[in-house]
């Protein structure tokens, strides 16, 4: 091990612990078994490639999905190679190799966690909201990446309907046919990216007023302001850590925070 870094520098077990109380064992257990089949599926691509941009991309994703399970020192080895290549840089020598050492470590440290799950469940459901039962508002979650759709599901789909695309392209098309109450739209998505599609949804007469709410890995200083700036009604960042905060953004927005 790098003696540079500590374990709890390494790894966030308190980020486990999050998702159990989110969704139990049942979603902690789900979202460890995603990031490794998913992750070793990435590194493996990342290895075999030779684009830049290809690689910038892999990088990022996989860096999404470390910080939901609490791979803090896999995420920054991502995030770091994500910057050096996004430009079109080669990568530093030895940098792929140090993720897949890291991700090895990461595997065995999540696998041993699966291997002695916590003996209760919560009590409540991951929310602890009670559903509702005449019409549940419906939110269009533009997310290209499947560990975050499958944990925004999980904490939201007790309480609101939940209508999932993958790429900008396909989010334009489905909304503009089934109208959704709000819109939480990724920015970093591949290809039309979420500032291209926001822009495309103030464009359109239908769609002007549709709350859209901006989701970002990247968490910089002074990004909600940018990106109400941008036209979003509100920001958060990724993974989600306090569910409440997401539930106050989304219930103010609808207008059902007093009700």
């Amino acid at each position: 091990m790098d003696k540079g870094h500590s374990e709890s520098s390494r790894r966030d077990p308190a980020q486990l612990e999050t998702l159990f109380q989110q969704g139990g064992q049942v979603l902690l257990a789900s979202m460890c078994e995603s990031f490794l089949e998913r992750s070793g599926q990435r590194l493996a691509a990342l290895s075999a490639s030779t684009d830049p941009a290809a690689m910038a991309r892999i990088c990022h994703d996989l860096k999404t999905s470390c910080r939901i399970v609490g791979a803090r020192h896999l995420a920054q080895l991502c995030e770091t190679l994500e910057y050096a290549t996004e430009n079109g840089s080669p990568p530093p020598a030895g940098a792929v190799q140090e993720l897949n050492e890291e991700y090895l470590q990461v595997r065995d440290w999540l696998e041993e966690r699966l291997q002695s799950p916590a003996a209760t469940a919560p009590e409540e459901d991951a929310s602890d909201r009670p559903e509702d039962t005449n019409k549940q508002p419906v939110i269009a979650l533009v997310e290209d990446n499947p560990d975050n759709r499958l944990l925004m599901s999980v904490i939201l789909g007790q309480t609101y309907g939940i209508t999932e695309y993958t790429s900008g392209e396909k989010a334009l098309q489905g909304i503009s046919n089934s109208l959704p109450d709000l819109v939480l739209l990724d920015v970093s998505l591949p290809g039309m990216d979420g500032l291209d599609v926001l822009k495309a949804l103030r464009e359109d007469e239908a769609l002007v007023k549709l709350p859209v709410v901006a989701l970002t890995a990247h968490a910089m200083h002074g990004d909600r302001e940018r990106f109400l700036e941008a036209g979003f009604d509100e920001y958060i960042s990724k993974p989600i850590v306090d569910e409440q905060l997401i539930f106050d953004i989304i219930d103010g927005l609808l207008g059902r925070s007093e009700q």
